[in-house]
Formats: C-alpha cells, structure tokens, sequence
C-alpha cells in the first residue's frame, strides 16, 4: 500500500479497543507489492505500541537473509469524540 500510516488510522478509527498488526520488518528484498518498508520510523509515525520484532515464520531464510516481522498494537479510536 502507498500510504500504511494512512491505512493504519483507518483501522483504528474502527475499532473501539485495539489494532493488532503482523507485517514485514526492515524488508532487505521486498517481494513484488511492498512498497513501502516497515521500519522504527514508520512504527513511531504510526504511534506503534507494545512492539515485537520477531522471526518470521512466513519469508524463505533462503530468499530473504534474517527475515523478521513486526507485530504491534494501535489504540483503537471508534467511538472518542474530539
């Protein structure tokens, strides 16, 4: 997607409670479709908490060298007036 801050206040802006989010972290080799790359400055523009870079279970460690994913809450914002 062009715009993954933009997308993520869409989301929150439906849900009351949480946002939960799995994504690719620091692509080296971004596959076909991944335009933009996940990484601290996003999570922080993002308002990003409860952070965990993990291994990931989902990218070939043969094609993509130390593949990590970022799982992460936002608050959810449906519902507060202001």
């Amino acid at each position: 997607m062009d715009d993954p801050a933009g997308f993520a206040r869409h989301l929150q802006s439906l849900a009351s409670q949480w946002v939960l989010i799995y994504a690719p972290y620091n692509e080296t080799n971004p596959i076909p479709g991944h335009k933009v790359i996940l990484d601290d400055d996003l999570l922080a523009k993002m308002g990003a908490q409860d952070v965990e870079i993990i291994a990931s279970p989902g990218w070939n460690p043969l094609v993509h060298k130390d593949p990590k994913c970022v799982v992460f809450t936002l608050p959810g914002t449906a519902g507060i007036k202001g």
